[in-house]
This record gives C-alpha cells, sequence and structure tokens, in this order.
C-alpha cells in the first residue's frame, strides 16, 4: 500500500466532547474550549465586532483540540474565498454550516447583523442536544469586517492541509516527512517575494504574484514552516511564470486540494506512467500526465 492510500485511512478512539470557537481577526485569532460556558465573554466580542469570521465546532471522539481547530481553519479558509468571489456576502451577516473542507457549505443570511451572537447561541443549543454534534461546522461571517481585510494576505497565507490519519503507522509517517523534504531538496521550494522578484513586480505587497497565480488554479503551494511555498518543478525556468500544463492538471483535481498530498502525486510513481514520476513526464508529454491525473479517483485523499 502506497503513502496516498495510507491517508485514506483514519481510526479514532472515543473521548470525551470538545467543543470549539474560534474567532478569526485580520492577524490573529483566539480560541475558546467549551464556549458555553463562557457566554458573557465572547458575545461582547461578537457584538463588538471585532473578528470578521467566528467557527464552530465539535471534536470527534478521539480528536484532539489542536485537531478540531485545524478542522475549523481549513473549513474557515475554504468558504471564506468562496463568498469572496461572490457578491453576496457585502449586505449582510452569513451564517454558513457544513460538514467540513470536504464539501461546500450551505448559506443563511442574517438581518439585521445583531442577530450574529444568538444565532451562535441557538446553535450551541441543538448541538447539545444532537447525538453527533462533530458531523457540523458552523461559520459565521461578519460581512463588514470582512471588507476591511487584506485579502492578498489572507488568501496568500491560508494553505490548506489534511491532517495525518490517526493510527498511521510510525514508519508510514517517517516516509511521509521524508518523501516532503526530498521533494524540497529535488525541486527546490520558493516563497512569494520569490515569485514578485522572478517576475519583476513592482507591486509593494510582494505576496500579489503568488496569490493571483493561486487563485487562478495557475499553480498550488506546501505549508512549509508554517509559511505558503511553493515547488519550483511548477514554474518555467526561462520565464519563472507557471507552466501552462500544471493549471490543466490542477483542474484534474478537487477544489483547494492538500498541497503536499499533491506534490506526493508529483513526485511519485505513478502506474499509468509506465511507473515513472509525473513530474518526470511533464516536459516530454503533458498530455500523458494531464490524462493520469485525470484518471485519479480519491478525493478523500486530496
Amino acid at each position: 500500500m502506497g503513502l496516498l492510500d495510507t491517508l485514506a485511512l483514519s481510526r479514532r478512539r472515543p473521548e470525551e466532547q470538545v467543543a470549539s470557537l474560534v474567532f478569526y481577526g485580520r492577524e490573529s485569532f483566539c480560541v475558546e474550549r467549551q464556549p458555553r460556558d463562557r457566554i458573557n465573554q465572547w458575545r461582547n466580542w461578537l457584538d463588538s465586532r471585532h473578528f470578521g469570521v467566528v467557527a464552530l465546532g465539535y471534536a470527534r471522539p478521539g480528536e484532539l483540540e489542536s485537531q478540531l481547530v485545524e478542522r475549523l481553519d481549513a473549513f474557515a479558509f475554504q468558504e471564506v474565498r468562496r463568498i469572496h468571489s461572490s457578491a453576496e456576502f457585502k449586505h449582510c451577516d452569513l451564517l454558513i454550516t457544513g460538514k467540513g473542507a470536504e464539501s461546500s457549505g450551505s448559506v443563511v443570511k442574517l438581518k439585521p447583523r445583531g442577530e450574529a451572537a444568538n444565532a451562535i447561541v441557538q446553535l450551541l443549543e441543538q448541538c447539545d442536544r444532537a447525538p453527533a454534534p462533530w458531523e457540523q461546522i458552523t461559520l459565521l461571517i461578519l460581512s463588514d469586517v470582512l471588507q476591511t481585510w487584506n485579502w492578498d494576505e489572507f488568501l496568500e497565507d491560508s494553505v490548506p492541509e489534511r491532517e495525518l490519519p490517526r493510527g498511521m503507522a510510525p514508519e508510514l509517517v517517517g516516509r511521509y516527512q521524508k518523501a516532503r523534504e526530498a521533494a524540497v531538496k529535488e525541486f527546490g521550494l520558493l516563497r512569494s517575494e520569490d515569485l514578485a522578484r522572478g517576475v519583476h513586480s513592482s507591486a509593494g505587497n510582494t505576496s500579489l504574484v503568488a496569490s493571483k497565480w493561486r487563485r487562478g488554479g495557475e499553480i498550488f503551494a506546501v505549508n512549509y514552516g508554517g509559511k505558503p511555498g511553493y515547488l519550483g518543478f511548477q514554474f518555467d525556468p526561462q520565464t519563472s511564470r507557471p507552466r501552462p500544463v500544471i493549471s490543466e492538471i490542477l483542474r484534474a483535481f478537487p477544489k483547494d486540494p492538500d498541497g503536499w498530498r499533491l506534490a506526493l502525486w508529483f513526485t511519485s510513481a505513478n502506474p499509468r506512467l509506465s511507473n515513472r514520476r509525473p513530474v518526470d513526464v511533464l516536459d516530454q508529454n503533458p498530455e500523458q500526465v494531464i490524462a493520469a491525473a485525470k484518471g485519479e479517483n480519491r478525493g478523500d485523499v486530496f
């Protein structure tokens, strides 16, 4: 069984149920454990509209709070990017519910804006009575606050990364980590400032070029050292711009896939390519690599 197959597996243990509220500001966030016990504190935060996004979720059986926060992060970034591309978020607060970053959430508009805190209170009460509250994640988006954010920095800084399955054998975890480091060593890792410098961008915000290319589906990022990084094989060495074939390959995968798992796909032997690595076939036969990507059917992995 290969690494990508193993990443699709997961085992969980029964454990105490935990709920968290995560408040996202332009540069900070605050995590509240068991928020129902501190309602007076976080209700004031909502009423003051200091934060632009609030995420509510419950831990799955056996899930640590840090893992829950990672799930909330992934869903929040996905939905904020989605809402930002539409006009509906500009006129009222939004309440979004979904089952995580694997699917899009449903949207309810809140009018007037003072309904925000009451909506969260009602959801807490509903989840307390639900047999499996961890199946739902809820986002509250305060639209007037969100419009003040620096979107290029926000979007460039958010790198989807799915957690490794609990119960994964230590030797497989070690192989996964070594494969990541090997890819960085072989192909190099570029930062947003490197991409801006490569095309002689004069923009004061050095993340602008990377943000534009990522939003356009021309490149993908990996989380390296807590910051977005871009493996060098995605770029034409002559122009420093994304290779056109990369965008075509990315369209074959789910929206906002895990960057490292994509990198692993590019740098692992593929039976559809006679056990050659996709990255080694990009120049000679890009159409064959595109066909191999379209043949993948593992959305649970990516």
